[in-house]
């Protein structure tokens, strides 16, 4: 942005945001760009723009190696954790509203409040998308006491985040990460940080490149 509008001393300023608001601090222009892990709907593209894919995920569960949760029909009379404001927790409960399920679903403000829940026992499994299921479960102390399982229930992608009324700007910031894409530089930048142990405390999040990523690299979209 900077070298596009020859600015060199444009000031970014980071502000920390949750599912809950970040449409809302988009629209009423508090921030102008969300880099975060929104999913690109058609609900939500009636609020605010997206931009190129970033990656494609899937949501999954995460739960205790000895709770007997293994597949989605493992979860009855049992309570799961979503984070609040997220598609994992719309899709949780328009399959109970159209299945009945036996699930209690317990909303967290947060991921980590999430994390907490699940470790506390409160909540059986925490159902989200896996690349946040392994982020959370690097950072557990008993990290080797969970497992992400289950069939994926769902397939998104994550994009950036903008205002609906900027075409100029939506278009820098596709040929950025289109840029990003094509060279290989958002595949070393997967290795880098998603698959190695990450300094300085050498979190491991052990979460390869997956094909659908590798899919989308090639023909930003």
């Amino acid at each position: 942005v900077k070298k596009a509008i020859g600015n060199p001393n444009l000031t970014v300023r980071l502000l920390p945001i949750n599912a809950q608001n970040r449409i809302t601090l988009m629209q009423n222009g508090t921030i102008d760009l969300e880099c975060g892990g929104t999913s690109n709907t058609a609900d939500r593209r009636k609020q605010v723009e997206f931009s190129n894919s970033l990656s494609i995920t899937q949501a999954r569960l995460l739960t205790r190696k000895d709770s007997g949760v293994k597949e989605w029909s493992d979860l009855s009379n049992k309570t799961v954790v979503v984070t609040a404001g997220t598609t994992s927790e719309r899709f949780l409960r328009e399959y109970i509203d159209k299945t009945h399920a036996p699930i209690t679903i317990v909303s967290a403000k947060d991921h980590a409040q999430a994390c907490i829940l699940l470790q506390s026992g409160r909540a059986a499994a925490f159902f989200m998308d896996s690349d946040v299921l392994a982020a959370t479960m690097a950072r557990a102390k008993d990290s080797t006491d969970f497992t992400i399982t289950g069939a994926p229930q769902t397939h998104e992608a994550i994009a950036c985040m903008l205002r609906r009324d900027d075409p100029a700007f939506k278009a820098l910031v596709d040929r950025t990460i289109a840029g990003i894409e094509t060279s290989g530089e958002a595949a070393r930048r997967w290795q880098k940080w998603f698959d190695p142990p990450i300094p300085p405390n050498g979190i491991n999040l052990k979460l390869p490149v997956p094909d659908a990523c590798r899919e989308v690299s090639p023909q930003p979209n």
